[in-house]
């Protein structure tokens, strides 16, 4: 069990407060709280194949307000924004007993990540043809699920070098629930699933110095920021973006 709290002021400079068109900016997080239960288990085996089994399973919980006011040659803006972030996550792995010069692990894993987020948007315009006074209240509800599996082979090659290759295989969908925006309709926003790989070589040239090799690739889905809820900068709203591709490196 782990519990986090936190609120905090965030320092703008002077000299930022007053560039035009602004007249004052000032941030806020009064709250940034993170709260998880979770089990973890690990069997020694021990038998003819099997080393080991680990397994895990655990809730993350995070609570977040975050406040912003600005103040314009043209308008006075007050935003605040609720977010309740969920995670679930899973994980079993499996240790393979050493089968001859290979040492091999293999496992699946899951993740779930599901977001409530409102955002009260409060203006006082002098020139309401550039933003009219008003209070604006937006709600968003998305989730991203993933599943992978993995595995790993360390293949002792002889003495001196070995040889690590593993492959992780992702498939990734993600859902706006709901949102009441008028710019955004409910619904998918995208699936994928991905094949990525690594490869090392290890060599001990003596008991002082060992050389290493790797090479490997990257796999990034977009957040639900993102892809759903997207997020003020300063006083304007940077949309989310649902035809996002995954980064790959």
């Amino acid at each position: 069990y782990k519990k986090f709290e936190s609120s905090s002021e965030i320092f703008v400079e002077e000299e930022i407060k007053t560039t035009y068109p602004l007249t004052d900016f000032y941030l806020d997080a009064p709250q940034r709280d993170r709260e998880k239960h979770g089990v973890y288990y690990h069997w020694d085996v021990e038998n003819s194949w099997l080393s080991s089994l680990q397994a895990n399973a655990y809730q993350q919980q995070n609570d977040r307000h975050f406040y912003t006011f600005t103040e314009t040659v043209w308008y006075q803006r007050d935003i605040d924004t609720w977010g309740d972030l969920t995670t679930d996550g899973a994980l079993a792995q499996l240790n393979f007993q050493p089968l001859g010069d290979h040492q091999i692990i293999a496992g699946i894993q899951y993740l779930k990540d599901e977001v409530d987020q409102d955002r009260r948007v409060d203006t006082l315009s002098w020139v309401p043809p550039i933003a009219p006074t008003g209070i604006e209240t937006i709600n968003d509800q998305a989730e991203i699920e993933t599943w992978a599996w993995f595995a790993q082979d360390q293949w002792e090659v002889n003495d001196r070098l070995s040889l690590t290759a593993g492959l992780r295989q992702y498939f990734v969908e993600a859902d706006l629930n709901y949102s009441d925006r008028e710019s955004l309709s409910p619904g998918s926003l995208g699936d994928d699933d991905e094949v990525i790989g690594a490869l090392g070589l290890v060599w001990d040239q003596n008991d002082n110095v060992r050389l290493r090799a790797n090479i490997s690739e990257g796999y990034v889905y977009p957040s639900l920021m993102q892809l759903a809820t997207g997020a003020y900068a300063g006083s304007s709203f940077v949309n989310p973006d649902p035809d996002l591709d995954p980064e790959t490196s």
